[in-house]
C-alpha cells in the first residue's frame, strides 16, 4: 500500500472511532452550570458540583438508591452556632426541596435520573415560549429517529384546585429517556393561573 493510501485509511479509521465514541457517550443535562451524564458515579458528579459552589441535600431512599438536591442556598447547618442562622438553613433546606437547580437520582453508586427546572415558574408568554424552545431545542440535539410519546394527566388536589401537565418522552437508546413535563395549576374559585412548571427528566 502506498504511504498516501495508508494515510487515508488511517484517517477514516480514527473518523470512524470518533464518531462511534460520540454515539455512544451516554446523554447529558446541565445542572446549574455543570453538565452530568447518565452512568457518572456518585463521587465524581458531587465532586464537580461543588467545584462549581452548589450544595446538597441528601435524601436516602434505600441502601441501594438516593435523591440528592442541588441548590446555591446555604444548607448545612453542621457549623452555625447563632439559632437564627440556624433557623435560616432550615427554611433554606425546606424551600429547596421544592425550587432547586437540580435533583439528582443514584442507583447503587450510579447516576440514573436528572431532574432538572427549564423554567421553575413563566410569568410571562415569552418567557413560557423560551421555556418550550429550550425543551425542543434539547430534543434536536439528541439526534433523529428517536421514539417519542405525548400525554396528558388531569389532577384535582382540592375541589377548588386543577392541576394539568403535559408529558413529552423520547427513548434516547440503551434505555435511556428523556422527559419533559409541563405542568400547571388553576384556582377554579379565583378564576386564575396559580403555577406553571417546566422540568426536564433524563433517566434510565
Amino acid at each position: 500500500m502506498k504511504p498516501a493510501s495508508r494515510t487515508v485509511v488511517i484517517s477514516l479509521a480514527l473518523l470512524f472511532a470518533t464518531f462511534t465514541l460520540a454515539q455512544t457517550k451516554p446523554p447529558g443535562l446541565d445542572v446549574g452550570t455543570v453538565v452530568l451524564n447518565l452512568g457518572m458515579a456518585r463521587d465524581k458528579a458531587l465532586q464537580q458540583l461543588k467545584e462549581a459552589g452548589y450544595n446538597f441535600i441528601d435524601l436516602p431512599l434505600d441502601a441501594e438508591e438516593s435523591t440528592v438536591i442541588v441548590t446555591t442556598a446555604d444548607t448545612d447547618a453542621s457549623n452555625q452556632r447563632d439559632v437564627l442562622k440556624r433557623a435560616q438553613v432550615g427554611v433554606n433546606r425546606a424551600k429547596a426541596l421544592v425550587d432547586n437547580d437540580g435533583t439528582l437520582t443514584f442507583r447503587a453508586g450510579a447516576l440514573v435520573r436528572i431532574e432538572k427546572p427549564i423554567q421553575p415558574s413563566p410569568e410571562t408568554d415569552r418567557e413560557l415560549a423560551a421555556a418550550l424552545y429550550g425543551m425542543f431545542r434539547q430534543y434536536e440535539k439528541d439526534g433523529d429517529n428517536h421514539l417519542c410519546t405525548i400525554g396528558t394527566v388531569e389532577e384535582t388536589p382540592s375541589p377548588d384546585l386543577e392541576a394539568k401537565q403535559i408529558l413529552v418522552t423520547c427513548a434516547l437508546g440503551g434505555g435511556m429517556y428523556r422527559t419533559t413535563r409541563v405542568r400547571w395549576t388553576t384556582a377554579e374559585r379565583l378564576q386564575q393561573q396559580v403555577h406553571v412548571r417546566v422540568v426536564q427528566d433524563l433517566w434510565r
